[in-house]
């Protein structure tokens, strides 16, 4: 579990990918990538499943942009990077 965040974090740790991990959120309290992003050095966190776990309560909803904007988390897409959340 976690092998793709591992694999990330590992390619920017060699330089291979041009990227910076800001944070690393699980709605899974012992999630092996929690450990990983640790083992990084990556600030990581655990935001409580919503009760249907198809979507997050209003709740944990704004505590996870609220961590996506102190981490000054960006998005990349075709069209480059942007601000996510601002």
């Amino acid at each position: 579990m976690g092998s793709n965040c591992r694999a990330i974090l590992e390619r920017i740790r060699s330089g291979e990918l041009a990227a910076d991990a800001r944070v690393v959120i699980s709605d899974v309290l012992d999630a092996p990538i929690l450990d990983i992003a640790r083992e990084f050095s990556v600030a990581n966190a655990f935001l409580p499943p919503g009760q249907f776990r198809t979507r997050l309560e209003p709740e944990a909803e704004a505590e996870l942009v609220k961590m996506l904007r102190e981490a000054r988390a960006a998005r990349a897409d075709a069209q480059g990077v942007s601000p996510a959340y601002h």
